[in-house]
């Protein structure tokens, strides 16, 4: 079944980007489960000692995979480089809130980062390095040829 035979059908195509980032469901959904799988588990393990932290994390979780899915739902209409810097924006905020929540909020006694707390903090620095890495991918890219 070609293009138009599918638009004719209501089928909502994904739109196709001008440059290397286009919509993939395995590339999408493995970024969105690789970045906010760490939160539910975590989330697990703090539950013994905050419950306020570990809801915070499951609430960091929740928002992230919410933004991921909205996006998804929207691909027909967005294209895929801005919807990508969007998800990763809103998984740094998100793994930001999470690891700020660990600072604050665990308990003192057991304060699981209280040594490395920079060190957490700088490992959020993945995001703009990929986000960078991702522009630059975009831009180099040879422009997509639309499909008829």
């Amino acid at each position: 079944m070609d293009t138009s035979d599918r638009e004719a059908q209501g089928e909502r195509l994904p739109r196709i980007g001008p440059g290397f980032l286009q919509w993939s469901g395995g590339g999408w959904f493995g970024s969105l489960i690789g970045g906010s799988a760490w939160l539910f588990l975590g989330s697990i393990l703090l539950a013994s000692t905050s419950h306020t932290l570990a809801w915070t994390w499951v609430t960091c979780g929740v928002v992230m995979v919410t933004v991921g899915v909205w996006l998804w739902n929207r691909r027909d209409r967005l294209l895929p480089y801005p919807a990508f810097m969007t998800l990763l924006l809103a998984q740094c905020i998100c793994s930001c809130i999470a690891i700020l929540g660990l600072v604050v909020l665990a308990p003192r006694s057991e304060q699981p980062f209280e040594a490395n707390t920079w060190g957490a903090l700088g490992a959020l620095f993945v995001f703009p390095v990929l986000m960078i890495q991702l522009t630059y991918l975009e831009r180099s890219a040879k422009p997509q040829a639309s499909p008829d």
